[in-house]
């Protein structure tokens, strides 16, 4: 587990310039998570990066495919409170590949809006 968050930062750094297009499913569609930028709310303003990983791996099996399962580890968390908006994330999907994500955070009205970046 420490592995994959070791080099994290070094792939967000060396690919912090690369653009993301935003990813929007149709109706009944899946949403290809690994390419492109999404975005989803929660209910509080504050997460771990326990609690971040456990919501962000929840909110991408639901918008993938039925059969797809991942594992989600942050190396950090989101405080809105102290204007903590970024966090680094890797989502390991079943067939082991690793794909890094920078997670940005912000207040809204009913707790925090994420998006979520692909690097990868």
């Amino acid at each position: 587990m420490v592995a994959p968050l070791a080099g994290l930062a070094v792939a967000a750094g060396l690919l912090a310039g690369a653009g993301a297009a935003a990813a929007t499913p149709g109706a009944g569609e899946d949403e290809n998570l690994f390419d492109g930028t999404w975005t989803f709310g929660h209910t509080t303003k504050t997460l771990t990066a326990e609690e971040l990983g456990v919501v962000v791996e929840e909110e991408a099996e639901a918008r993938g495919p039925e059969e797809m399962s991942l594992s989600v580890r942050c190396a950090d968390g989101i405080d809105t409170s102290i204007r903590d908006y970024v966090a680094y994330c890797v989502a390991i999907a079943d067939e082991g590949v690793e794909h890094p994500w920078k997670l940005t955070g912000g207040p809204a009205d009913a707790g925090l809006v994420v998006e979520v970046e692909n690097f990868g």
